[in-house]
């Protein structure tokens, strides 16, 4: 299988897919979102991721913990709720509702989905009739049509039944556009493998997405649904459509969405998007919803209550659809709803325990659920072997619920073993099943059970189904098309964007028959190889150890190999074509043909056609050990039959069984060697009972059919053909490990086998005209049958049911082989891809619909007994089946009544509904059986169970009719009857439980014959009622008379209509008439130019000069006023500022001259008190009102220390220019690191000179030269 490159890990599946990004959102542990660090004020969602530490607002911001703190009060508002009401038409904007319903809304882009349903009266999208668009209405500016894809986790298939009373939008989804009946998840089928496979077409094993949970043994870690490890990049391979769409310059919108986000925010935000200009418009975009999961998972998938989820999910796509008809888009955007997969019923008491089965669990580790899947606890512990612990699960309880495989052993259609995150055991559960390690200790509710309902089981069980639609203008109108797989998908998606797609798993041009135009023209490949001419047939010498005793017939072989044979007959559809270089030549049989390696000494295919009438002979004893060398065949290029005797691990088998053979001639040809492969003989019994006894049913059952068989080598199981180069290898170590081994035997691993008929069965495999039916097998080839617990016994109890277990697709068949089939068919290439990607799932549909069915082969054997001419297979009924609907019926209407003629021309449509009419009808005069007309005209499933009813009234009249009969025969020879005690107990007590049941049957039956009488007397008296038919004439007429009026009164109605009409007409014609005249003038006005038009212009132009020159001056004038205002402000404030400050300094220098005054006295020992002299310049200062000195010295806040330089006289200078300015520490510490002012400011922190034009007052007192004191 494709396996992507893990360096090519482009995104992170269900929450980390921001299309936006061109490369992986890794998960930055190290750097911290800082939520503080931005808002989300208008960039709600937006499509640009912004990097760390910055906060985001984003889809994904909630996923990665990294959102603004006001994500949730912008953009996941619900004020106001998600819809318009009449109160809100026309309110005014309020910016706290979720959605506007104001008139503005539509311009802005963010109406409520119902606003112009509800406000302006348009008609809901639901509600208008179903159209086809032919082409793309897009509005200007849309460069492509959007595409929008809903996915609906759980939404199981069988949903859809519920029909338009709970999913009415989705109902119109499906019945408008193109749908599947199902579509098919990969396995496993959990949410993060499908969803993950959708957006890149690749299957779990190759993208990497193996699981929900999952252990990665190189990385050794473990990614789970609740951890961080999900986001990491490295566990996420291929390259999903958002950057496939990036790549290719197409933008793309989000694709999953966090849990928290409400769905119907989601929806605006897409339809918010999708209103973006041109250049920001994202043209993928998608939306995943988790309730119907979440519901079915709690009630489980048939509760009645799983309809309140299903209306949500419903009325969310109704809010798309009228949303996208609100903006114009409803007829340009193209719609994909698809769901991940389905759901089954599931409850705890359903559980298996591994504890019951080995006697340890505590080395492995599982993972439990629906599936298991198991690895060792501790991986190099020489206790860890694989094959003994799955050897220790195999068929160890007659009730078993799983059974055991290693990964290489799986079913090849699963296509799940390629990958190191998958285990080496894997457990295929039983559906509704779960297994567990061990059963719970110290359960906190005992008995009680938190699920009804789980997924993740084999892929191709009905329950896991889930659903494909598709809507818009790319899309065929009101079409069905065949299931198919959701690794097709992503194809699809690139289809409709135009886009090329990157390797994936999808057959690219497989899903063309959906859309009206496909961009994509598949073509077949071309042969890579041509098959070699073969040698001349050459007399045999028995060189390959090769023995039979009809040794007299060789020369009649050889002459009939010579002979030029006919391949249309075996080769119906073209030969196979070799995709790869090697050699071969092309071995031609009158009932088979070959096409045989001499690389690997056996056929690599081998067709044969076999009729409806196949006999299947049983060989002579002569024949039954004959193996004959073929000489057409160098002995270099063959098998040996000396290497099959001398291997006593490996047998032989024939790849086109002699049994088959419509003459002995033909049968004796089919024992060449060049006919057989190496088989173990454990898988011979199961190929012996395919040849002998599953043919000839499928031949039958098909009116014949046409075959493919030959051998697969996978030895690596990556699902692709191994090279001659691997072969070999694996060949070597064949022979080291088995002793008996020749090494000379290449031994496949696996046997395909392609069967192919006609689609309506009434034709034959060699004169179809119309569609084929396939199906294919790939059946590991093993050592031993212990796959099937019924091995042992016979192999009609279990060949069947393990075929159908590997069931495949053609496709797969051709990947594992390098063939391509269908080379020469009437039908197209598309047609050719769709039958190749089809698989054939065994899924008994017919088993669903007939619940009453014990057995499918019900029906069948009924028919059969009551005497039906030919065979019914419930295959027929797979797909509508009219003609043999009608066929069947028309036979069981003739065994009710061989004289009844009903008409058997069912061509058209309107035959059909009569034919259908006219069986009922019968059935219930007749027979007294009541049958739904509306299944009958199915001719599926449903017809099926309807004509049940008929045929198990047929079928038990005919059992009584026997059991009569033998009863009497018994009386007739009582005198050999034997009386079997065993049997009569146990009819005994079958009579004594039916003899309890008679009291409350009889009272009923009272109670029922009580109500008899008074019905008879009711019917009496309304049978014999006499028919008031004057009345019902009066009433008739007067009924006729109204009706007569009224067509009167609409006649002339009518007639007014059309005389207002002529009246319009006329009136409309005169007013044009006078629009063309007031056109003419206005028209005249324009060309005549006045004469004053020239002066007013050149006035006009001078005055708008004089207004730019006045508007220049009106602004300097305005600008410089403002400076001035500024000015003077900034004056009296640094005035004032002068003022207190000279105020303190003259208060400390008193202060300071009083103390020296007063050291002064007491260093001349005196005790003289010196009065002060109360005249002086200090009080007279103080006492005398002071006038603002101009000064310009402002002292900034945070610098009070800082010293004064120079002296207080007005008319000094500032002292010297070079001193500095002391700043405490402290303050310089509490300062912000914004200082650049400071510089700035230096100037102002000196005491500048006053204006030398006002005389100023000396006062400086004498200070000290060496003072402590600084200001």
């Amino acid at each position: 299988m494709l396996v992507a490159n893990p360096s090519s890990v482009v995104a992170t599946g269900r929450w980390n897919a921001m299309a936006s990004s061109t490369a992986l959102v890794a998960l930055e542990l190290d750097v911290p979102w800082d939520s503080s660090s931005g808002s989300c004020k208008n960039r709600c969602f937006e499509l640009q991721e912004v990097e760390q530490p910055n906060c985001r607002c984003d889809n994904l911001c909630k996923t990665f913990n990294s959102c603004c703190s006001d994500f949730d009060e912008h953009c996941l508002k619900t004020e106001g709720g998600f819809e318009c009401s009449k109160e809100r038409c026309g309110e005014s904007r309020n910016d706290r509702h979720a959605c506007h319903c104001s008139d503005d809304c539509l311009a802005k882009g963010d109406c409520c989905t119902n606003y112009r349903t509800l406000c302006k009266g348009d008609t809901p999208w639901l509600q208008e009739e179903c159209e086809e668009i032919r082409s793309p209405e897009c509005p200007a500016g849309f460069v492509r049509p959007p595409l929008i894809m809903l996915s609906v986790d759980g939404f199981r298939a069988s949903y859809m039944k519920r029909g338009n009373t709970v999913i009415p939008n989705i109902d119109k989804l499906r019945t408008c556009g193109t749908h599947a009946p199902y579509m098919r998840p990969v396995y496993p089928t959990k949410t993060y493998p499908n969803l993950y496979t959708i957006a890149t077409g690749l299957y779990p094993e190759s993208h990497g997405i193996v699981g929900n949970s999952m252990h990665d043994p190189v990385f050794d870690a473990t990614f789970t649904l609740r951890g961080k490890e999900k986001l990491n990049h490295r566990w996420w391979g291929g390259q999903p459509i958002w950057i496939t769409s990036l790549k290719q310059g197409v933008k793309a919108g989000t694709f999953f969405w966090p849990v928290m986000i409400p769905l119907e925010r989601r929806v605006l935000t897409m339809l918010h998007w999708l209103h973006l200009p041109d250049t920001e418009r994202p043209y993928v975009y998608a939306m995943h919803s988790e309730q119907t999961d979440t519901y079915g998972h709690k009630l489980g998938p048939n509760s009645s209550e799983l309809n309140s989820p299903l209306r949500d999910v419903d009325k969310v796509v109704g809010q798309i659809m009228d949303g996208l008809k609100q903006m114009k888009l409803h007829r340009c955007v193209n719609i994909i709803m698809v769901g991940d997969h389905g759901m089954e019923e599931a409850h705890c008491d359903r559980t298996e325990f591994l504890s019951s089965y080995m006697s340890s669990v505590d080395d492995i580790i599982l993972i439990p659920g629906s599936l298991g899947r198991i690895r060792a606890r501790q991986p190099n512990n020489p206790r860890c072997e694989y094959p003994w612990w799955r050897e220790g699960l195999i068929c160890k309880k007659p009730d078993q619920h799983f059974k055991p495989y290693l990964k290489k052993n799986l079913p090849k259609r699963l296509h799940y073993a390629n990958n190191r995150r998958i285990e080496e055991i894997h457990l295929m559960v039983e559906r509704k099943w779960h297994v567990a390690r061990k059963a719970p200790e110290g359960r906190r509710h005992p008995g009680k059970c938190g699920f009804s309902g789980d997924h993740g089981y084999d892929n191709k069980i009905n329950s896991m189904q889930t659903i494909f639609l598709g809507y818009g203008p790319m899309f065929k109108f009101k079409t069905k098309i065949p299931p198919f797989e959701s690794i097709e998908l992503y194809n699809i998606m690139c289809d409709l964007l135009g886009l090329k797609p990157a390797p994936n798993n999808g057959t690219h041009g497989s899903l063309n028959h959906l859309l009206k135009s496909p961009i994509h023209k598949p073509s077949m490949p071309e042969e890579v190889s041509k098959p070699t001419p073969t040698a001349p047939v050459i007399a045999v010498t028995d060189e390959l150890g090769c023995t039979c005793d009809e040794k007299n017939k060789v020369e009649e072989l050889n002459q009939r190999l010579r002979q030029v044979m006919d391949d249309s007959k075996n080769l119906p559809y073209g030969r196979p074509a070799v995709l790869y270089r090697t050699k071969y030549s092309i071995l031609h049989h009158s009932d088979y043909i070959s096409g045989y390696s001499e690389v690997l000494s056996m056929p690599i295919w081998t067709s044969f056609t076999v009729s409806k009438q196949v006999e299947v002979a049983t060989l002579s004893e002569a024949l039954s050990n004959c193996l004959k060398p073929d000489g057409r065949v160098a002995s270099a290029h063959s098998q040996s039959c000396t290497s099959y005797r001398a291997d006593k691990q490996l047998s032989y088998a024939f790849l086109y069984p002699p049994q088959l053979g419509s003459t002995q001639e033909v049968r004796y040809d089919a024992l060449l060697i060049t006919n057989t492969v190496p088989m173990y003989p454990a898988f011979k019994r199961l190929w012996g009972y395919f040849q002998k006894t599953l043919v000839k049913r499928y031949a039958s059952e098909r009116n014949g059919l046409n075959m493919v068989v030959g051998p697969i080598f996978d030895h690596d199981y990556d699902g692709l053909r191994d090279s001659a180069e691997k072969i070999k290898q694996y060949e070597y170590y064949y022979s080291q490990w088995n002793r008996f081994s020749s090494g000379s035997m290449y031994v496949p691993t696996h046997f395909f086998i392609v069967a192919t008929s006609c689609l309506d069965y009434a034709q034959t495999v060699d004169s179809c005209d119309g569609p084929l039916s396939a199906f294919a097998f790939i059946l590991p080839h093993r050592a031993d049958n212990d796959e099937s617990c019924s091995s042992a016994e016979d192999e009609s109890k279990w060949v069947e049911e393990l075929m159908k277990m590997h069931t495949a697709r053609v496709r797969d068949v051709e990947l594992l082989t390098g063939l391509d089939f269908y080379r020469r068919t009437m039908l197209s290439y598309v047609e050719i891809l769709s039958l190749k990607t089809y698989l054939h799932t065994y899924e008994i549909y017919i088993q669903i619909v007939l619940r009453e069915i014990a057995t499918p082969g019900d029906f069948t054997e009924m028919m059969r007994a009551l005497g039906y001419p030919r065979l019914i297979s419930m295959e027929n009924f797979r797909s509508p089946n009219f003609p043999l609907v009608a066929e069947i019926l028309i036979w069981l209407v003739k065994r009710y009544e061989p004289q009844m003629d009903i008409p058997g021309d069912v061509d058209t449509e309107a035959d059909r509904v009569f034919f259908i009419k006219a069986v009922a009808q019968f059935m219930a005069t007749k027979a007294h059986i009541k049958v739904n007309l509306k299944r009958l005209y199915q001719a599926d499933g449903y017809a099926v169970k309807e004509m049940l009813k008929v045929t198990s009234v047929l079928y038990n009249a005919m059992k009584t009719k026997e059991s009569s009969t033998n009863d009497h025969n018994l009386d007739d020879n009582s005198s050999k009857f034997k009386f079997d005690l065993g049997s009569k107990v146990a009819e005994l007590k079958a009579a004594r439980l039916l003899g309890s049941e008679i009291t409350a049957k009889g009272a009923s039956l009272y109670d029922l014959l009580g109500r008899e009488e008074d019905l008879r007397e009711s019917r009496t008296a309304a049978i014999a009622r006499p028919l008031e038919i004057t009345e019902t004439e009066r009433a008739l007429r007067a009924a006729i008379k109204d009706v007569m009026e009224n067509v009167q009164k609409t006649n002339e109605m009518l007639n007014n209509t059309s005389l207002d009409e002529a009246s319009l007409d006329a009136k409309i014609e005169k007013k044009k008439q006078e629009l063309e005249r007031n056109q003419k003038r206005l028209q005249t006005m324009q060309s005549v130019r006045p004469a004053f038009m020239e002066e007013y212009e050149k006035i006009e132009e001078e005055l708008q000069r004089q207004y730019d020159t006045y508007v220049q001056k009106f602004r300097n004038l305005a600008f410089l006023e403002d400076q001035l205002d500024d000015y003077h402000r900034l004056e009296q404030e640094r005035f004032e500022e002068t003022e207190n400050s000279i105020k303190m300094m003259q208060n400390k220098l008193r202060e300071e001259d009083r103390r020296l005054m007063r050291s002064g006295v007491r260093e001349e020992d005196s005790d003289m008190d010196i009065p002060e002299d109360e005249g002086s310049d200090s009080d007279i200062e103080e006492g005398r009102p002071r006038k603002p000195f101009p000064t310009r010295h402002v002292q900034l806040p945070g610098y009070a220390g800082a010293r004064l330089i120079g002296s207080m006289h007005g008319g000094d200078s500032d002292g010297s220019e070079e001193s500095e300015i002391d700043v405490d520490d402290d303050d310089e510490d509490e300062e912000n690191e914004g200082n650049e002012d400071l510089d700035e400011d230096n100037d102002s922190l000196k005491v500048s000179t006053s204006n030398p034009g006002r005389p100023t007052r000396s006062m400086h007192p004498q200070i000290l030269d060496e003072s402590d004191n600084d200001f």
